[in-house]
Order: structure tokens, then C-alpha cells, then sequence
């Protein structure tokens, strides 16, 4: 049989067979768009799940080193820093995608700039946090693990300008490589913290540690397209990347602004007596839920980052194509998350029991009011991409902006009243708003473009 194998006439003999078969059906397979956006949609999940049992893995010794009120400063530590990462991304990552989609050859020009702004507002963003510390009636150690923690800003900033590069080449199980491998290293380093006792500011300065592998990683990976690393200095470019983005940035810092408010009020409102929790308990109670829910609406996230290209593409040429596979992609979306709801419910107690152990069951009603908001999540991203892409990005703001009114104002009256309870219903309440806004919006804006 080997004989047969290593016969080379015979090998020859097949070729032209071969060769038809690889271009007739081998390289349309590779080629065809859906395989595209699902390849990379399961490149960024497979991805998010290796990174995820990680990341619970990290929760699970923090949990356990630290317990339900040391976990609470370490997620305010955390949080303070992810509070401006949406403000540092900017949409600056969308505006560059669309630019390159329609014109490749400028690449290099438009990653070098984008660099070297990130790094500008990241800097900036670092030095603007660190001159809030004060203000806060937090513990020095806690303030001390958010001064390190706003350190990550930097390579944070510069993997996402890297991941332009995965986007635009449809890549993203390179960029997962990079990603696990940095978060394997946070993982060595907190295990290592956990049993030598070392604590909050070690943990967050493993996680900083963590980013920086990571980034190191991209910058290599990404040197295959033809990009280097460099700075650029186009003001112009510069400025006409920061305008073109201000409606997308706007819209990601109000977003921010729901995603993190109620975090930041649990710890600074007074809280019921009837819970038995102090701020910092609550903190971490809720912070763990919203974790694990944080990690459930990632996947439209994904879905979205491989069809955005597509969608952009598709709207330039061919206006049919693009609403059918925009239909499917939301039918598809809507029906994963009525799935993850089912499936959430169930087994929210064990999922958090294996993950902290005892002390946070508190954190099981949480997460279950909030996984009934997946539908809301799900349907909203592409609603959201679709403005984008047809250029009616500047009611973003509009939307998420009267969102983040909402979103301070209802959990100002009701935190005292409800704690963590109340933040998490009002997660729902909010979302909901959001699509509603958005559905309107984009409903008026199919109907000018077929006008068109």
C-alpha cells in the first residue's frame, strides 16, 4: 500500500484530476463568502472560548485568594481601565477597515497613523485617569492596582490597531494565537500569585505583563501583510481620521458609559441593609455575573468583526445581496441568543459555583436577570453595523448617548432601593431602548437607500 502511495507515475498520472478538483471546488470552498465570515466568526470563537476558560480560570484564584470584597477592588481596578478603552479605540478601527477595504495599497500609510494616535490618546487617557484617583474614597492599595491597571491602555491600544490588519485580511486566527498566548502568561503569573500569597497589585501587574506578550505577538504576526511597525506623523490624516470617527467614538464612550456606570455607582451609592453586602461585596457579586454575561453577548461582536468587510463590499456593489445577507445574519443572530438564554438559565448556579466557589451566590440572580437581555444584544449589533455601513453613523451617539442618560439616571434612583438587583434590570430596560432607537433609525434609512 505505501508502495502505491510513494509511486510517483501514479501520482502523476492523477494530477490533472487533482489540479481540476482543487480549482472547480478546493479554492470556491476558500473563496465563497459565508465560509469567509463563518471561519473567522469561529476563529474569534473558538478564540473567545479558549480566552474565556482562562480568564475563569484567573477568576476562580482571584476569587479564591482574595475573597468576595478583595475580588470587588480588583474588578473596580480592572474596570477603571476598560471604562477607557472604548474611549481609546474611538471607532478609529471601522473608519480604517472601510478606508483599506476600498483602497489596500494604502495600508501601511493608515496603520503607521493609527499607531501613533493610539499611543498619543492612550497616553493621555493614562494621565487623565491617574489625576481622577483622588477623587475616589477608595483604599490606597485599590487606587494603586488602578494606576497599574491603566498601564494596559497602551498595548491595548496597539492590538487593536494591529487587529485592523487580521479584520481587513479576514485573519483572525492569527491574531488568536497572540491573544491565548498572552493570557496564558496572565494565568502562570496569577497561579504563581496565588500560591505565594503576593495579592491585588500582583495580580493586576500580571495582567498588564499578560498585554504586552500579547502585543509583542500581533506586531509579529501581522508583519506576513506587508505592515511594519512605525509612527507616523500625518496631522492631516490624523485629523481627518479623529472627525470621520467622532460619531462611532462618541457612541463607543456612551456605550462604555452603560456598560460601566453601574459598576462604579454600586461602589460609591448607599446600599440596602436587607442584601447583607458592603460596596465592595457588591461589587463582586455583580462584577462576577456581568463577566460571565459580558462574555456571552461577545459573539455577535465576532460575527460582526468578519461580516463588517463583507457588508461594506456588498453595499458597493450589489444592493439586493447586501440586505439578504444582512436579513440572514440577524435571523441567524436572534436565534443563537434565544438558545443561549435557554441554556444560561440552567445552569447559571453551577457555572457560577465552579467558578468562585461559595460566597457569591448572589451572583447567580444577577446573572440570570441579565441573560435574558441576550436576545436585545444580539439584535442590536448588526443594526448598529448596518447604520455604519450606510453611512448614517452620526445617530449613534444620539442613540447611546441618550442611552447613558437613561442608564445613570434609573440607576441613581433604584441602587439604593434594589442594589446589584436594580443595575441588572436595568441593563435590560437600557438595551432595549437601544434597539428600539435603532431599529427606527435603520427602518428609515433602508427606506431612503432604496429610494435612491
Amino acid at each position: 500500500m505505501l508502495k502505491i502511495i510513494r509511486n510517483e507515475p501514479i501520482l502523476a498520472r492523477y494530477k490533472p484530476l487533482l489540479c481540476y478538483l482543487k480549482q472547480r471546488v478546493l479554492d470556491r470552498l476558500i473563496s465563497s463568502t459565508s465560509k469567509k465570515v463563518a471561519f473567522n466568526t469561529l476563529a474569534q470563537a473558538a478564540t473567545k472560548f479558549i480566552f474565556l476558560v482562562m480568564a475563569l480560570l484567573v477568576t476562580a484564584l482571584v476569587t479564591r485568594s482574595l475573597g468576595r470584597a478583595g475580588y470587588g477592588d480588583y474588578s473596580l481596578a480592572r474596570n477603571f481601565m476598560l471604562f477607557f478603552t472604548l474611549a481609546i479605540d474611538f471607532g478609529l478601527n471601522a473608519i480604517i477597515v472601510r478606508a483599506i477595504v476600498h483602497g489596500k495599497s494604502a495600508t501601511q500609510r493608515y496603520f503607521e497613523n493609527l499607531i501613533s494616535l493610539r499611543l498619543l490618546i492612550s497616553v493621555l487617557f493614562i494621565l487623565f485617569g491617574i489625576a481622577l484617583l483622588p477623587l475616589f474614597p477608595y483604599s490606597t492599595t485599590t487606587k494603586w492596582g488602578m494606576a497599574i491597571a491603566l498601564l494596559i491602555l497602551i498595548p491595548w491600544g496597539l492590538c487593536g490597531s494591529v487587529g485592523t490588519v487580521f479584520q481587513v485580511n479576514l485573519r483572525y486566527d492569527l491574531s488568536a494565537i497572540s491573544i491565548i498566548l498572552g493570557e496564558a502568561v496572565t494565568l502562570v503569573l496569577i497561579f504563581l500569585g496565588a500560591l505565594r500569597g503576593w495579592g491585588l497589585l500582583f495580580f493586576i501587574g500580571a495582567g498588564l505583563i499578560g498585554y504586552v506578550i500579547m502585543t509583542i505577538a500581533h506586531f509579529l504576526l501581522a508583519n506576513r501583510f506587508g505592515v511594519s511597525f512605525s509612527l507616523g506623523r500625518d496631522w492631516k490624516l490624523w485629523r481627518l481620521l479623529l472627525l470621520a470617527a467622532l460619531p462611532l467614538g462618541l457612541m463607543l464612550i456612551f456605550s462604555q458609559i452603560n456598560a460601566k456606570a453601574d459598576l462604579f455607582l454600586l461602589s460609591l451609592l448607599p446600599l440596602p441593609a436587607k442584601f447583607s453586602l458592603n460596596s465592595s461585596e457588591t461589587v463582586g457579586v455583580y462584577s462576577l455575573a456581568y463577566l460571565i454575561f459580558k462574555n456571552a453577548i461577545a459573539f455577535p461582536t465576532f460575527f460582526m468583526n468578519a461580516f463588517f468587510p463583507i457588508m461594506v463590499a456588498d453595499h458597493k456593489e450589489d444592493w439586493a445581496r447586501f440586505t439578504r445577507r444582512l436579513r440572514k445574519a440577524i435571523l441567524f443572530l436572534l436565534g443563537i441568543s434565544v438558545l443561549g438564554v435557554g441554556i444560561g438559565l440552567v445552569l447559571a448556579p453551577r457555572i457560577i459555583r465552579i467558578i468562585a466557589g461559595g460566597g457569591f451566590d448572589h451572583s447567580i440572580v444577577a446573572l440570570r436577570i441579565l441573560l435574558l437581555g441576550l436576545p436585545l444584544f444580539y439584535l442590536s449589533s448588526p443594526l448598529q453595523w448596518f447604520l455604519v455601513t450606510v453611512g448614517r453613523e452620526r445617530v449613534l451617539p444620539l442613540i447611546y448617548g441618550a442611552a447613558a442618560a437613561v442608564n445613570i439616571f434609573l440607576n441613581l434612583i433604584f441602587i439604593p432601593k434594589f442594589s446589584y438587583q436594580a443595575s441588572a434590570v436595568i441593563v435590560l430596560a437600557v438595551e432595549g431602548l437601544i434597539l428600539a432607537l435603532l431599529a427606527v433609525f435603520s427602518w428609515r434609512s433602508l427606506i431612503i437607500q432604496r429610494n435612491k
